[in-house]
This record gives C-alpha cells, sequence and structure tokens, in this order.
C-alpha cells in the first residue's frame, strides 16, 4: 500500500523520503524526521530484506542512521485508511556490532498530537532482520489520514543502524476472498447439520 526503499538518492547524501509507486498504491512522505541524542541521517547501503514484490529497484540503498547511545530515531508518514482494514507495518533494519534497538511503532487517529504505542521488539544482535507491527482495528477504516511512526532507541554502547523497504500493507483483496468462501462454507456446513437434526428429532417426534 505505501512503501519506501530509499532508492532515490545518492551514496552518503541525505535520504529519499517519498514513497516508491510501484509498487505501493499510496503517496507519501517521511516527516517529522527528529533524532534525540544529536544523531544524524545519511544514505548508506540497501539492506536485501522485506523488498516488496514488484519492487524494480536495483535495492542499493537504506536509511543510514549515526545513533549515539541513548537516543532515539522517530519517523512518521500519513496514510488513507478509509474502506481498508487489518494493517501492519513492517521493515528491514541493520545495526552493528555491541548495538542493542529498541523499536517501537505507533498511530494517530489526531493528525499527529498524540500516538498511541504498540509493543516494542528489541534487538541486541548485530545483523539484518524484518520487524512486523501488527494494528489494532482502532486504524481502520478512518475518514481522515492517519499517522504511522517508528521509534528507534539506542540503548546499547552507540553506533549506527540502517533501515530498509518501509511497507505498510493491508491484505490483498484475493485474501479476503479466500477467508469469506471459506466462512461461508463453514456456515453451510453448520447449517446443513443443524437442519439434519432438526429433521432427525422431527420424525422422532
Amino acid at each position: 500500500m505505501t512503501y519506501f526503499n530509499f532508492e532515490d538518492s545518492n551514496f552518503n547524501s541525505v535520504p529519499d523520503f517519498t514513497s516508491d509507486q510501484p509498487p505501493g498504491t499510496q503517496s507519501s512522505t517521511l516527516t517529522n524526521f527528529t533524532q534525540s541524542g544529536g544523531g544524524a541521517d545519511f544514505t548508506t547501503a540497501g539492506i536485501a530484506l522485506n523488498v516488496a514484490p514488484g519492487d524494480a529497484d536495483p535495492n542499493n540503498f537504506s536509511m543510514g542512521v549515526n545513533s549515539p547511545a541513548g537516543s532515539t530515531t522517530t519517523i512518521r508518514f500519513g496514510a488513507s485508511t478509509l474502506s481498508l482494514m487489518n494493517f501492519s507495518l513492517s521493515f528491514a533494519i541493520r545495526d552493528d556490532p555491541s548495538i542493542t534497538l529498541v523499536e517501537t511503532a505507533s498511530y494517530s487517529l489526531d493528525g499527529g498530537a498524540t500516538f498511541n504505542p504498540l509493543l516494542s521488539q528489541v534487538q541486541s544482535s548485530s545483523g539484518s532482520a524484518i520487524k512486523t507491527f501488527t494494528y489494532p482495528s482502532a486504524v481502520d477504516n478512518q475518514a481522515s489520514p492517519v499517522f504511522f511512526q517508528v521509534s528507534v532507541t539506542d540503548v546499547g554502547a552507540g553506533t549506527a543502524f540502517a533501515l530498509d523497504n518501509i511497507q505498510l500493507t493491508v491484505p490483498e483483496p484475493s485474501t479476503w476472498a479466500v477467508g469469506l468462501l471459506t466462512a461461508g462454507a463453514l456456515l453451510c456446513s453448520i447449517w446443513r447439520r443443524d437442519a439434519g437434526r432438526l429433521r432427525h428429532t422431527t420424525r422422532a417426534c
């Protein structure tokens, strides 16, 4: 739905904060990029994880962050959720040795005035990983844009990390169709079972 791959930039320059279409279907921009503790962002090597289907870019770049110990990096973007439901947010993250990161996703229904956090996730070993957060039904089918936010706090020695291939997604229509068909078949089976029992009870009387 909304996808950021940071490809429209140059190495070691300001990251590209605009969404990528296609494969994304909604345009957006990463805004309110803030860092407590004096960190700085830059374009660095891409992460070959969480690449969206249909992404034809070469995956050369990601958003790198110099992350002093105790600092928190926050990124935010808005998206329309009207007529949509079951949202999840995922991204690839790469850290350096001796760093411990705490990632927290949150959302705002009031234009960014207040944010509701989800459960945090911890990454305490160096390397690359995919982080996924599932949002509650509160964000579904909202008339006004919903703001989605990710905060990364360095609770270790402090060094650097990178984010890449940020995806806000909803289930494909085909997934919903299969789910509805399965539910319909189950209800039909229950109805037939109960109808059979009713006929059997009536004959016994």
